[in-house]
């Protein structure tokens, strides 16, 4: 399953130190599906996030340890224009890594990166 998702292109790009290795992948997506479980997300969320991180460790190359706002931010930056949904997109990842991130090593990577819209108020008592 790894190699149709074309992991092995991803993970040869990446810096020596931190090749991507397939059972690490696996080892991760694991974790991250048991905690998906464990918090009672529904399948389809657990579906979602699941395809999101897969494509981001893909993408970055790197051991999911080893991952850093940085690549989050990175990955971000480039999936924001490939499609007419990519801010859908960005969400998806970012709430992904989130989740993954925070259940899986205790570290939030990305706590400097809101992806929101910027949103008016309506409503009684708003001026706009």
């Amino acid at each position: 399953m790894i190699c149709e998702l074309g992991l092995g292109n991803a993970a040869s790009a990446a810096p020596a130190h931190a090749l991507l290795d397939a059972s690490e992948m696996d080892e991760f997506l694991n974790r991250v599906r048991e905690e998906l479980i464990l918090r009672r997300y529904s399948r389809k969320t657990a579906k979602v996030y699941l395809g999101a991180l897969r494509k981001f460790i893909g993408s970055v190359g790197k051991a999911p340890e080893e991952v850093e706002e940085s690549d989050l931010r990175d990955y971000l930056v480039a999936i924001a224009g490939t499609s007419k949904d990519g801010v859908s997109k960005m969400r998806q990842a970012r709430n992904a890594a989130r989740f993954a991130f925070r259940a899986v090593f205790q570290r939030d990577i990305a706590a400097g990166l809101g992806c929101r819209s910027r949103s008016t108020t309506r409503g009684p008592g708003s001026s706009a």
